[in-house]
């Protein structure tokens, strides 16, 4: 099943102070500003339209623009709610800062942030029961 990232106002609020530092210099007949910054600004929107993640023969596949890979579900032990704010996990296909924390292997952690994330969480533990919720 693929489940798209959750999103909230950190890109958007990014994006727009970018634009806004575009369309300044822009005015005043400064286009090497938009040189610079174009590339920075077609990222966010490939993140914004292309992270998602798929639970598919006992992997979680994870895109996020350039960002892509996959996560053995029988490696993860650990799901962790997050709903503080700002995270320090290794690994963050995420559209938002609030969304789930898998830990997996002996030390990996990754942070995603489904739409659904009941769904989700109960995806992975219907293929891995083992793993415990926090939160």
């Amino acid at each position: 099943m693929t489940y798209e990232s959750k999103k909230d106002w950190v890109l958007p609020a990014a994006m727009g102070v970018l634009l806004i530092i575009t369309i300044l210099p822009v005015s005043d007949g400064k286009w090497g500003v938009v040189l610079l910054i174009a590339p920075v600004l077609a990222w966010f929107l490939w993140m914004w339209f292309d992270t998602y993640y798929i639970i598919k023969d006992g992997e979680l596949f994870y895109k996020s623009s350039f960002m892509k890979g996959s996560v053995p579900i029988s490696t993860m032990h650990q799901i962790i709610r997050h709903n503080k704010g700002l995270h320090s996990c290794s690994l963050k296909p995420a559209l938002s800062i609030k969304g789930l924390i898998i830990k997996y292997n002996r030390w990996d952690d990754m942070f995603v942030s489904p739409e659904n994330a009941e769904q989700f969480i109960a995806e992975l533990q219907a293929i891995n029961p083992a793993i415990t919720v926090v939160g």
